[in-house]
């Protein structure tokens, strides 16, 4: 609600050579003030200070008539400026009052909330729910820091520059309690909406474009197979925290982040001509689609919570805030004992890795029907069928792999190497390979395989990524 206040008063200071003292109005507008005289004045006797009006006078009716004709001038531009897209500032009842034209002075909190308005339209469509709280929350942390800093409900744009943004810096990380890189982002926030102010044409540049906060890199920590193992062992004895380690374990296992195993649905489930089930859907962040294929530890879990009836849009999983989820995975932690601080983003940490017209050999027993989890020398606990092939194996951020192109079914020990060797039958070309996990394989974990025979003259690369040593494999 706009604050403002219309008074009229005797200004003393000016008094004239009569004795009579001029009348002016005072119009308090937030945390701005203008003073007008009406060109009236009167002797101060006949004033009443507490009516504002003048009274035994012989000029009262006609000096009265003038003051209430004036306050309902006020009031009449102070609605139509509310009326109108212009913004209702002391300079613009003073323009308004004197007959010139009013420019419209966009201010900060108008612009964000027609952002923010606009941007909810599309959560589901372009943006994600996540995307659009944040900018909630910046809105509501933009409006807390103008009352407090300048006493007001908004700021005109052009007054946002530098200085604000050290200032809603400070009061982000002192006040709010915001770490670096949290501070960061909302002032990555109060940036895009000033160049969404740009191109809507509000200002004519970004007033805080030079204006940087250096991001802090996080330390990322990655769990081990036997970590992950002691998670899946635990025995847990509320349904709360069962369901929130399968979540999560659900995640290691196929990458997915906490907005996508949120919306994962049975209709996100693909069937392979080889019988061999898939993840097919789009990030909920970017709208970028992605392939994961669901894995026997993943499978397992996914049985579990699949009911009877299915129903396609029907999400799967029974998914809590991302907060609780948080807080109940350091529960989860400590009955495990691991040092760590498990959280829904140390499911991107494994890499799911797929080299196209090749399968993975499993290191372990080779001449039996069974494959146990306890020979497998790399990998996990995968309970896998007998065929000891794989499409795609897992890795940890720390594990490496070295393989042997097998040109037939010779399967002796003694042509594996130390963490498995590619499939059978390997045709010469040059075969993509990259890893499942949608974000990884966005930033660059790809590349291609140059397979020649031997005694052959290498080919270059064709589509050579960045990144990918051109000495071939052979």
């Amino acid at each position: 609600m706009l604050n403002y206040n219309i008074s009229f008063y005797l200004r003393t200071s000016r008094k004239q050579e009569d004795g009579k003292i001029p009348i002016y109005t005072r119009i308090r507008l937030e945390n701005e003030r203008l003073e007008i005289s009406i060109n009236q004045s009167i002797e101060q006797k006949f004033w009443n200070n507490n009516r504002q009006q003048v009274i035994k006078s012989p000029d009262a009716a006609l000096i009265n008539s003038v003051i209430n004709e004036f306050h309902t001038d006020l009031l009449q531009v102070i609605t139509n400026l509310q009326l109108s897209k212009a913004d209702v500032t002391i300079e613009n009842v003073r323009k308004l009052l004197k007959g010139e034209q009013v420019v419209q002075n966009y201010c900060l909190i108008k612009v964000l909330e027609e952002h923010n308005r606009n941007f909810e339209k599309l959560v589901g469509v372009q943006y994600s729910y996540g995307s659009y709280k944040n900018y909630k929350t910046t809105l509501a942390f933009l409006k807390e820091f103008i009352n407090n800093r300048y006493k007001r409900h908004d700021l005109p744009l052009k007054q946002i520059d530098h200085k604000f943004c050290e200032q809603y810096c400070i009061w982000l990380t002192t006040v709010k309690t915001c770490h670096q890189n949290g501070t960061g982002k909302h002032i990555q926030r109060l940036k895009k909406i000033l160049n969404y102010s740009v191109r809507m044409g509000y200002i004519t540049s970004n007033p805080a474009a030079g204006y940087v906060v250096k991001m802090k890199s996080v330390a990322r920590v990655a769990l081990t197979w036997e970590e992950i193992n002691s998670i899946q062992q635990l025995q847990l004895k509320t349904e709360r925290l069962q369901s929130i380690r399968d979540i999560f374990v659900f995640q290691v296992f196929t990458g997915l982040a906490y907005a996508d195993i949120k919306a994962f649905c049975p209709r996100h489930l693909w069937k392979n001509i080889d019988g061999k089930v898939w993840i097919r859907m789009e990030r909920t962040k970017t709208r970028n689609t992605f392939t994961v294929p669901l894995l026997p530890p993943a499978i397992e879990i996914l049985q579990k919570y699949m009911p009877k009836e299915i129903n396609p849009e029907q999400p799967v999983f029974p998914v809590v805030s991302n907060q609780k989820m948080n807080a109940n995975l350091k529960i989860i932690q400590e009955i495990a004992g691991i040092n760590k601080s498990l959280h829904t983003h140390l499911r991107d940490e494994f890499h799911t890795f797929h080299i196209h017209g090749h399968r993975w050999v499993l290191p372990g027993p080779l001449f039996n029907n069974e494959i146990h989890n306890n020979d497998l020398q790399f990998g996990g606990p995968l309970r896998i069928a007998a065929s000891q092939f794989e499409d795609t194996r897992i890795f940890g951020p720390a594990n490496s792999f070295v393989f042997t192109i097998n040109e037939g079914e010779d399967r002796s020990p003694d042509t594996l190497e130390n963490n498995g060797f590619m499939g059978a039958h390997p045709s010469p070309g040059e075969w993509h390979m990259h890893c499942h996990v949608p974000s990884h394989m966005m930033n660059g974990m790809m590349g291609s395989l140059l397979i020649v025979n031997e005694g052959d003259p290498a080919p270059p690369f064709s589509r050579l990524p960045m990144g990918i040593p051109s000495n071939p494999v052979s």
